[in-house]
């Protein structure tokens, strides 16, 4: 994925302009020091596709474990914004919302 479209210190997601994120925000590094696009960017490319491949699904699924509390609210809080009538990824993400604060209740 190319970040081509910026805006000052922003970048700006393509599919809907109001969703951006600092530049310093938006890639991580291993630990060898190569940077990578952050995981809730990269799902929001995925997800935000017209055509959502079974991959994608998987990636979801395999990713939405790792990601903090603050990066699973912010994708999906930018799904919601590209998608204000609905969107299955919503959905999963708020189920997957739903257990963990169950799991923290016990």
């Amino acid at each position: 994925m190319m970040i081509l479209d910026s805006e000052n210190d922003y970048w700006i997601y393509k599919r809907n302009g109001t969703i951006r994120r600092k530049l310093t925000d938006i890639d991580l590094k291993t630990s060898a020091g190569v940077p990578y696009i952050k995981p809730e960017i990269q799902l929001l490319y995925k997800g935000g596709s017209s055509v959502i491949r079974e991959k994608d699904m998987v990636d979801l699924e395999n990713v939405l474990p790792l990601l903090k509390d603050t990066s699973r609210e912010w994708l999906r809080k930018s799904i919601m914004i590209q998608y204000p009538k609905g969107h299955p990824w919503i959905e999963r993400i708020n189920v997957y919302i739903e257990s963990l604060q169950y799991m923290r209740r016990e």
